[in-house]
């Protein structure tokens, strides 16, 4: 379960209140930040859910959006692979684990 270089869906990145207004970083790498209205973490933070974003390097970008002050993580996992993915589905809830096929 790695990044996808080539993936059109937005790319959720979580952050603290005050980080998730209007930041200029969020832009500069070519994507289009919206605020994920109505919906907070468990951990009070705010998602930021950023389309058009091109993705040539996984790790490399997802070092970087963590590097910025006031996020707390991004949807990439290219560093570190999703141990277990949880999908939701019109059938239910679909289970991926890393060490499944």
């Amino acid at each position: 379960m790695r990044a996808n270089a080539n993936t059109t869906a937005p790319t959720p990145r979580t952050g603290a209140p005050h980080e998730c207004r209007s930041h200029p970083q969020h832009t500069r790498d070519g994507g289009k930040p919206a605020l994920r209205a109505g919906f907070v973490t468990d951990n009070g933070c705010q998602i930021l859910d950023v389309a058009e974003l091109a993705i040539a390097r996984p790790a490399e970008l997802e070092a970087v959006i963590n590097g910025i002050p006031g996020v707390v993580s991004c949807g990439i996992f290219a560093l570190a692979g999703a141990d277990v993915a949880l999908i939701s589905t019109q059938d239910g809830v679909r289970r991926l684990d890393k060490n499944s096929s």
